[in-house]
């Protein structure tokens, strides 16, 4: 009898045990749909924070336009408020030839409009001086803003421009950098689909997500035309120095249209 229930007792230990690690084992292990459902929140915080930065870029560009527009509108108040100093100067001299009335009447009258006269005469000969002067040189300072800003408008019209990604779809942020610039004239296909990289000006291998081997990129210039320009967008160092003379980089989204815009004048100074 004693044996019988020692025997059971043992048993009994034996399967608590058994239980114990089977539920400690289940409980270590991971939910797989848990873990999925972890890594879909991480991608899209990801993807809110990239969408962040997409419009913060294009808050910085809007500012960059109304900039200029400022300065254009500061340079034509700064000249209407030097015109009014020149007015404003003229009726000074009105108030001096009035408090030298009383002595000009002991001259006479023929000397008192003679000396009217003159003095009419050499202030608005000043005035106009000095208007003159001001408009040349704020009107050279006003067509050479204008020269540049129809300089960019030109190279964004007629540049043609290939975008190479490794998948086109993966980031919405290039459609949206060249139609809110005002590019006119770019295309886009993957890596491995380039059809004809000799009919464009430049090219753009976006390499943001550092997904492009470099030997690739250094293929597809070497079939380019000999005044093509490649532009690599990426975090990394691209060491092109074959093709040195035409290559441009940006490092960051920030340095994209300021860079580019650049390259495409280079290429235009090098053109005969």
């Amino acid at each position: 009898m004693g044996v019988k229930m020692k025997t059971n007792l043992s048993a009994v230990v034996l399967m608590a045990f058994l239980c114990s690690f089977v539920t400690s084992s289940l409980a270590q292990k991971k939910d797989p749909v848990e873990e999925l459902d972890n890594r879909v929140k991480i991608l899209e915080g990801q993807k809110e924070n990239l969408d962040k930065q997409a419009e913060l870029l294009q808050e910085k560009f809007e500012a960059k336009a109304k900039e200029v527009d400022t300065q254009f509108q500061a340079e034509v108040t700064k000249l209407n408020l030097t015109i009014d100093e020149i007015k404003t100067d003229q009726r000074n001299n009105n108030w001096i030839f009035i408090a030298l009335l009383a002595i000009i009447c002991f001259i006479g009258v023929g000397g008192f409009w003679g000396i009217k006269k003159h003095i009419n005469k050499k202030v608005q000969e000043f005035a106009e001086k000095m208007i003159k002067d001001l408009l040349e040189k704020k009107e050279k300072e006003l067509l050479e803003i204008a020269e540049k800003q129809s300089e960019e408008f030109q190279l964004k019209e007629k540049k043609s421009i290939l975008i190479i990604r490794q998948n086109p779809k993966e980031d919405p942020f290039m459609e949206k950098f060249f139609r809110y610039m005002g590019f006119r004239n770019v295309q886009y296909e993957p890596l491995n689909q380039v059809k004809d990289p000799n009919k464009y000006d430049l090219l753009l291998f976006d390499n943001e997500k550092q997904n492009i081997p470099h030997p690739d990129i250094l293929n597809i210039m070497a079939k380019t035309r000999a005044d093509a320009f490649c532009f690599y967008f990426g975090p990394d160092r691209f060491d092109g120095k074959e093709f040195k003379d035409r290559v441009n980089f940006a490092n960051s989204r920030v340095q994209l249209y300021g860079n580019l815009i650049n390259s495409l004048r280079y290429q235009t100074l090098l053109k005969p």
